[in-house]
């Protein structure tokens, strides 16, 4: 990313080029296949259910640092490990995370 590209906050490989942007683009059933995809993906599962529960699958506090570092990493935002506790089932969790996006702060660019 260029010094330019940083202090205005623009990223072209994100939709809309900022990850404000991306995010607001990004719809509420994106980002619960992204929440699917990387809770299959930590829990070393191949589907879940709208209701299945992060610890009743097997989730420990690691791997729900391993859920949160990526979805991070995916949205551009610091998603807390604390929004698994409180939201310990799939749909919650991405209804959760839809409606807090917006409010989650950007991480810095690398």
């Amino acid at each position: 990313m260029s010094d330019d590209q940083e202090r205005t906050g623009t990223d072209p490989s994100l939709p809309g080029g900022t990850t404000e942007e991306a995010i607001e683009r990004l719809p509420a059933p994106e980002i619960r296949d992204l929440v699917n995809e990387i809770w299959c993906a930590v829990l070393d599962c191949s589907s879940l259910d709208a209701d299945a529960s992060f610890i009743h699958l097997g989730g420990t506090s690691i791997a729900a640092m391993r859920v949160c570092a990526r979805l991070s990493k995916r949205l551009g935002r610091h998603v807390p490990v604390r929004m698994i506790i409180e939201h310990d089932d799939l749909e919650r969790f991405a209804t959760a995370l839809v409606k807090a996006v917006d409010a989650l702060p950007v991480l810095p660019h690398e």
